[in-house]
């Protein structure tokens, strides 16, 4: 019996871990009319921890979030690289050029995933 239910949890926890996909993120941005005519790509945009002063720009998000979470205790946890791919997706979305006072958290238990690592910044889009 007891050899049974062991079974059944083993095959249970691995069902688990391997319906699961090993990510999952969110974010608070909505797609604008601005990002039609965005003409920086996701991957080009740069996140800076400061103000942006040498080039004139507006502000299309002041407070952009964006989270990236582990599906299981078992899957790898979110890196920073993995949280600055979303904020770049989000800013793009938007029809940013950049990110500043971006800032990325360290991995902490969420209340819905076993590890979670926000980014925070401000989508700015460059007027000259």
């Amino acid at each position: 019996m007891k050899r049974m239910i062991l079974t059944g949890l083993a095959l249970s926890i691995m069902a688990l871990t391997s319906s699961c996909g090993g990510t999952w993120d969110t974010s608070n941005a909505q797609q604008s009319s601005a990002a039609i005519s965005a003409s920086t790509p996701a991957s080009e945009i740069r996140l800076f921890s400061g103000d942006y002063p040498s080039r004139p720009y507006k502000i299309l998000k002041k407070h952009l979030l964006v989270t990236v979470n582990k599906s299981t205790a078992l899957h790898p946890s979110p890196t920073a690289e993995m949280v600055k791919k979303k904020m770049q997706t989000e800013a793009a979305k938007l029809g940013g050029d950049a990110i500043t006072f971006a800032t990325k958290s360290s991995v902490r238990i969420g209340l819905a995933s076993w590890g979670v690592r926000e980014g925070k910044g401000t989508v700015i889009q460059f007027t000259d």
